[in-house]
């Protein structure tokens, strides 16, 4: 009976808690045990989901939330943004008329000869708007023409002054509607521009659009539980850290651009698509810090990356090159984790989040030929290769190198692991699933950053801390096993080294220590076929904590690792800084 009650008592289809754990809601049309789901489950799926339309409609059943909204909702903001741009760019325009309307009585005689209409006020006006237009006309001929070929029109050539008043009227008048024109067409162009990108709660730029934008969209736009019809009380959100572009019309003549943030250095990327990223990165010490034509992640990647490889020693047991594990071949032969100074690290790295291909990038063996796709390559060197079909791998070339690539990790390993962790390869291969699993609880994605495309699409902010990748290591190996609630690592007795001590160093190319390490990570179901994504072992949070120990101090106590020198990199490349002196100071007065 009391099993028959559990089964009954609704879950959510996220994190299957139950009410304890939350408020269980019915967002869509889903139905049986996928029809409830945590609000903070559900605003996660929200925040995080590679599609942008996750924000407004269910991923399953394709059915559109009910959001709770002001205004009615992200369409009537849109309006009332394109309304209230405009009437700012028509308020700039009457304001330039009526300054401009006090010319003529600067002239004297021009007032009579100027009066348009009986009305001091419409005249006033009238005459203001038309000198606007003039002048906006003229900017425009400079801009386009040039000053230089106005320059050559002489007195002389105006002809008599019969023709000369004739002459300028007709270009005043050309002036006056060339201004016009010009006034519309960036009118028109702006406004378009504000409609495709310029408000975040269109799915256009929400794609764009980064976690703290998508978060605020999701707490301003609650979704309506079906049940009950009540959304949860409204938050406040938190405006959007996006620069506004003011253009006044008419007296400046067209737009100046003006930025409420501050002014980021001068590089190639556009502001408005400019993201600073922090990302990790492996490799050996002589070839710099700057991650130049190599591939970088973020701190879900990062960490997947380092799982991943754990399992090397067991799938490259034939040799290098091998297959015993069912894995690729060229991880066996990757020098990132096989080099003897490796170093680990940690950067704030400025990209155009337009992002492109991503590449294959490694450094080339010894006998001139990448590990990974097989192609010729300079040793010693670092060779970036893309997947162009299922079959066809080339060396990456422009347009490819000419955009940060990206791979979300949770797409691509995701559907990789459904393919590979089956029953059938966990009999024959278990730690197959051991490692494809880690990317359920991870997530994550990994850059490309071409050297072709630095300054233009990425550029080196700061360089926060380089530590050895034996520290790293030791740091979070002695985390996981600290964890161990099983006593897992106990069990594989002396001959596997399971712990690290002066005597008994850690042997982590122990089966025994490598199932166990995975053992603490994703739990006993989590090892299974069917347990990829279960909320057994360690949570994220707890993964993250232990990579970025090695990072946060100095102090071996604490887990953290001293900071490698690097040398100045300053004047390398255009747009690159150097280990900033404030971190100097920082790690200095933490022992590093």
């Amino acid at each position: 009976m009391s099993s028959s009650g559990e089964e009954d008592e609704p879950t959510c289809r996220i994190c299957f808690g139950g009410a304890e754990d939350g408020e269980l809601i019915e967002p869509c049309k889903c139905a049986g045990s996928m029809a409830l789901i945590h609000r903070s489950c559900l605003d996660a799926v929200r925040v995080s989901g590679f599609d942008p339309s996750s924000l407004v409609k269910c991923g399953l059943c394709k059915e559109n939330y009910v959001l709770e909204g002001t205004g009615g909702g992200p369409r009537q903001e849109l309006m009332y943004t394109v309304g209230r741009y405009l009437g700012l760019r028509f308020l700039a325009l009457f304001a330039a008329a009526g300054v401009l309307g006090f010319t003529p009585r600067l002239v004297p005689g021009a007032a009579q000869e100027l009066q348009v209409a009986r009305n001091p006020v419409v005249n006033h006006f009238s005459v203001g708007g038309v000198a606007t237009l003039i002048l906006t006309g003229g900017y425009a001929v400079v801009a386009f023409v040039g000053p230089l070929n106005l320059a050559n029109l002489s007195r002389g050539r105006w002809g008599s002054r019969r023709n000369r008043d004739e002459n300028l009227q007709a270009t005043l008048a050309l002036l006056l509607v060339v201004g016009l024109c010009y006034l519309l067409y960036h009118l028109a162009t702006s406004t378009y521009r504000l409609m495709r990108t310029g408000v975040p709660v269109a799915l256009d730029s929400v794609r764009a659009a980064n976690k703290r934008e998508r978060e605020r969209l999701a707490a301003k736009y609650p979704v309506v539980d079906r049940r009950t019809g009540a959304a949860p009380p409204r938050r406040a959100p938190q405006p959007p850290r996006a620069a506004r572009r003011w253009w006044l019309f008419g007296l400046l003549g067209s737009a100046a651009a003006q930025s409420t943030v501050p002014r980021r250095p001068s590089t190639g990327i556009p502001p408005r698509f400019a993201r600073n990223l922090t990302l990790y990165h492996v490799n050996e010490l002589s070839e710099g810090v700057v991650p130049r034509d190599m591939d970088v992640a973020d701190l879900g990647g990062e960490i997947f990356f380092e799982m991943r490889a754990l399992i090397l020693p067991i799938e490259c047991a034939a040799g290098p090159g091998g297959l015993s594990g069912g894995g690729w071949p060229g991880d066996c032969d990757n020098l990132e984790l096989y080099g003897t100074n490796l170093v680990v690290s940690k950067l704030v790295v400025e990209v155009d989040s337009r992002w492109g291909q991503y590449g294959l990038c490694n450094e080339c063996g010894p006998d001139g030929v990448d590990a990974f796709s097989k192609l010729p390559c300079t040793p010693g060197s670092y060779f970036c290769s893309c997947v162009k079909a299922p079959l066809r791998i080339q060396e990456c070339d422009t347009p490819d190198t000419l955009k940060v690539g990206r791979n979300n990790l949770t797409q691509s390993f995701g559907r990789w692991a459904a393919g590979t962790c089956t029953w059938d390869q966990y009999i024959a291969r278990p730690w197959t699933c051991w490692a494809m699993s880690v990317v359920a609880k991870t997530g994550g994605a990994w850059y490309s950053t071409f050297a072709a495309s630095e300054g233009s699409a990425w550029r080196v902010v700061e360089v926060e801390k380089v530590v050895t990748k034996a520290c790293s290591d030791a740091s979070l190996y002695a985390a996981i096993e600290a964890r161990d609630s099983v006593k897992c690592f106990d069990a594989c007795g002396t001959a596997s080294s399971s712990r690290n001590t002066a005597s008994s160093p850690r042997n982590t190319s122990s089966p025994c220590w490598i199932g166990c390490f995975y053992r603490t990570i994703l739990g006993a179901e989590g090892m299974l076929p069917t347990g990829a994504g279960r909320p057994g072992g360690l949570t994220y949070d707890a993964l993250a904590q232990a990579w970025e120990a090695p990072f946060a101090s100095s102090d071996p106590s604490r887990g953290g690792c001293p900071a490698v020198a690097v040398p100045d990199m300053t004047g390398t490349r255009p747009g690159v800084v150097s280990v900033s002196r404030r971190r100097r100071r920082r790690l200095a007065s933490r022992g590093g």
